[in-house]
Formats: C-alpha cells, structure tokens, sequence
C-alpha cells in the first residue's frame, strides 16, 4: 500500500487575511481613482473660468470705454463638457467693475463716472460657479484684475 504525500494546503484564516488585504488595497486604489478624476473636473472648471473672465477684460479692452459699466453676465457656461446638450453643462455668473486707483469702485449706477483719457483704471473680472455634480460644494470664485489705459 502506498502512502500519497501530504499536500499542504491554505488554512482558512490565511485565505481570509489575505482576501482582507485585497480588499483594503482594492478600496484604496478606487477612491484615489476618483479623487483623481473630482480633481480633474475642477481643474478643468476653474480653466473654463479663468479663460470666461480673460475674455471678459479682453472685451472690456476692445470697447475702450464706450458704454461700459459695471455688469453682471447671467448665466454664462464656463464648461460644456464637449456634448451639444446644455443640461449637463456647468454654468456661472461673470461680473466685470472697473476701480480708480485709489480703490473708489467707479461706473456703477449713481456712482462715479468712469474718468476720461489718461486715468488709469483696473477692471476686475469675476466667475463664480457650483462644481458640478458635488450638491454640497461652495461656490467657487476667480478673479482676474488688469489695468487699462483709456
């Protein structure tokens, strides 16, 4: 009669440490996974502003102070997500005032006019938003500011 050598198999509690540590593994590359991607969205949200309030100055620049004022642009979309639907796109409200040097907010209605030639006038341009698909997110803000020249 011949004897089978003994195999050594996995006991129970080792099969189970080891599925425990998998799993931790497992969740912690998951979660960094989308840490990542929440993080990209916003990246690419505060790029979408940045660009919005440099366009902003930019046109402020090009009408030279004809009719300016300080305005408030409502809705504005800071990221359409590259899909022709508008429901999914994530929108804002840009604000543009201009200030003398001295600080004095001026062009707003009842306030100090814009001055004339040769004053110098810093216009700021300002984006906020709600991050998509984060409800409990506060708004998040960029400003961008630029001297002008009239």
């Amino acid at each position: 009669m011949s004897l089978l050598p003994l195999r050594r198999a996995f006991t129970l509690a080792e099969v189970l440490i080891t599925v425990a540590i998998v799993a931790v593994a497992g969740l912690a590359i998951i979660s960094s996974l989308t840490a990542g991607v929440y993080f990209q969205q916003s990246i690419r949200e505060e790029n979408g502003a940045l660009r919005l309030a440099t366009d902003v100055i930019e046109a402020s620049k090009r009408e030279l102070f004809r009719d300016l004022e300080r305005q408030i642009i409502n809705p504005v979309t800071i990221d359409d997500r590259g899909t022709p639907e508008t429901d999914d796109d994530v929108t804002g409200r840009a604000e543009l005032r201009f200030y003398r040097i001295d600080g004095t907010e001026v062009g707003i209605p009842g306030g100090p006019p814009i001055p004339g030639e040769g004053t110098m006038i810093r216009v700021e341009a300002t984006v906020r938003w709600a991050p998509a698909g984060r409800r409990h997110s506060k708004v998040q803000e960029v400003t961008l500011a630029s001297l002008l020249a009239p």
